[in-house]
């Protein structure tokens, strides 16, 4: 770390924002993340995730780790490989770097830069920045591999990566990101197995607030912004939360994972109409039984709501996918061991014309074969295809079901 931080103090500049054109210092907190991803004596780590909101510098220290990696870390024909969401973002990581080189003369003189790379003669090292598509990543030996924005990265583009690293001694995968919209994907996975905290090779660095934390909780705000009132402006983060929609704003500015951004109850009204006294709706209480089937395979779940001038609600059961199962889509429904069974009265509410079973998006995520969908199934029985009718005639059916649905009392 120590190594880091004399390099980026003595050749490195500042190329905006606040303190531009002067020397880059590396603030405490960034040094923390530097002495865990190069330490000083001992092994280093072969893959490290840092995730944290928006405006923290993550680009700045990308540039920084990546100028170190070409120049002072000793390493003979070294290939720095910084890999970016997508060519305006793989112009910006390279524009930066270029632009420290350009202000240092030290380092200028030494080095030939071209429209996607940094060439170093004299060591024969390279920095290139590349498009997160793994047909550009084959083929380098990456002393030290970047990605950027790790969230909007493919698993495909991930293992390009870092199955391209291991045939150095010491070299290192890292990823730098805000969090993604759904706890989902490569990112998220990599957040599970690095707060399992049991893996010494992996490093995890996560700045983010308390996931029951007020959305104006500037205290909160801190804890997941290290660079707040330095390069980070309070006044801003105010603004922005007046005008965005708060699970964005949990996402960019607290560095939190949300279960959806279309939440349409804000999570603290929920909270306040936890009962303190009512656990249960009561056996003969009359309800709404409410159902969400799964059609991208994600969940299925029915709900009973008591009927009442202050109604209650009641999970009856969730299915969750996992993987190497399906989520049953409706037949779980009519499973008489529910606790709807015992109400008196229920009256239900669903979408008719959903199609059953898992989504294509779900089979291909569980890589699981995928399934035909029913007509294809009948064809291949030697069935002919049920008539499906046109737009106009399902709004007909649609509108129809739904009024039998509002209408209907089953008794259960």
């Amino acid at each position: 770390m120590r190594r880091v931080d004399a390099f980026t103090g003595e050749y490195l500049t500042v190329t905006r924002g606040k303190g531009a054109k002067g020397p880059f210092r590396l603030r405490g907190w960034q040094k923390e993340i530097v002495r865990r991803l190069l330490p000083s004596s001992g092994p280093r780590p072969r893959q490290a995730l840092l995730s944290m909101p928006r405006g923290n510098g993550k680009t700045s220290l990308a540039a920084v780790l990546g100028a170190f990696g070409l120049y002072a870390d000793g390493v003979e024909s070294a290939e720095v490989v910084v890999v970016a969401s997508d060519a305006r973002q793989a112009g910006i990581t390279l524009r930066q770097i270029a632009r420290m080189v350009q202000l240092e003369p030290r380092l200028a003189e030494q080095t030939q830069v071209f429209q996607s790379r940094l060439y170093v003669p004299h060591t024969d090292s390279t920095l290139v920045v590349l498009p997160a598509e793994p047909g550009a990543l084959q083929g380098w030996n990456p002393s030290l591999a970047i990605v950027d924005e790790l969230h909007v990265v493919t698993r495909a583009v991930w293992d390009a990566v870092s199955l391209a690293a291991g045939k150095r001694d010491r070299s290192l995968t890292l990823a730098i990101s805000t969090p993604g919209p759904a706890r989902e994907g490569v990112m998220w996975d990599l957040v599970e197995h690095g707060r399992r905290g049991d893996d010494p090779s992996f490093v995890f660095v996560e700045y983010a607030a308390s996931e029951d934390c007020e959305v104006d909780d500037e205290d909160a705000w801190a804890v997941a912004n290290p660079a707040l009132h330095d390069f980070l402006f309070v006044d801003a983060l105010r603004s922005t939360m007046r005008t965005t929609r708060e699970a964005d704003f949990r996402r960019y500015r607290l560095g939190q994972w949300t279960q959806h951004a279309d939440t349409w109850l804000p999570r603290e009204v929920w909270a306040a109409c936890k009962s303190v006294t009512l656990t249960d709706i009561p056996d003969d209480a009359d309800v709404v039984l409410g159902f969400d089937g799964s059609y991208s395979g994600d969940a299925t779940a029915i709900v009973a709501v008591q009927v009442g001038d202050v109604p209650h609600l009641d999970v009856v059961r969730v299915w969750e996918g996992v993987p190497g199962s399906q989520v049953p889509p409706v037949g779980a429904a009519h499973d008489p061991g529910h606790a709807a069974v015992r109400r008196g009265r229920a009256q239900p509410g669903a979408d008719p014309l959903r199609e059953p079973g898992p989504g294509p998006a779900c089979r291909q995520r569980r890589g699981q074969e995928r399934l035909p969908r029913a007509p294809d199934r009948e064809r291949a029985q030697g069935l002919d295809p049920p008539h499906r009718p046109g737009r106009g005639r399902r709004d007909g059916v649609r509108r129809r079901l739904d009024r039998r649905a509002r209408t209907a009392v089953v008794r259960v």
